[in-house]
């Protein structure tokens, strides 16, 4: 199994973890905050839903599966100094468990490519945590993508 591959599976078993509603926190979302900085999330209680934690999500991802992560992995765009650089004009060359990077309102997102919706029109699906409040795929235009990293193969 390749190293895409690991890091693909560990994320697949967690879709559907969600965020508590209301000011709460789901216990397994905080301690993937917690595990990506000890500090992270202390100016806002328990709830996850004030946590920007797709970072935290990956990072968790990246321990479990041994693939490493950035320095400070819980903010996004750091994810851009993780792996090996894949050519982000060139999607036919994705593996499925690549890391993207997108640009959002207010910060990065980070996610993994599971596999083209709409290539054509723009669109890829991917599998993340902090989308639409849980671990899900979902679609993702590439108008806002950054940059695509790969786990280097141990």
């Amino acid at each position: 199994m390749t190293a895409n591959q690991r890091i693909y599976q560990a994320a697949l078993k967690y879709r559907g973890v969600c965020e508590v509603p209301g000011p709460k926190s789901n216990k397994i979302i905080q301690g993937w905050i917690k595990e990506a900085a000890s500090w992270l999330g202390d100016d806002v209680g328990n709830d996850d839903s004030r946590v920007a934690w797709c970072g935290c999500f990956r990072g968790h991802i990246g321990t479990e599966t041994m693939t490493g992560t950035p320095p400070a992995c819980y903010r996004a765009a750091n994810w851009m100094n993780w792996g090996n650089v894949v050519n982000p004009n060139k999607p036919t060359t994705w593996l499925q468990g690549d890391t993207l990077i997108f640009k959002r309102a207010g910060g990065s997102h980070v996610t993994l490519f599971a596999d083209f919706i709409n290539c054509a029109a723009g669109r890829v699906n991917c599998l993340g945590g902090n989308q639409a409040d849980k671990v899900c795929i979902t679609s993702l235009t590439l108008d806002n993508l950054l940059g695509v990293r790969r786990a280097p193969d141990l």
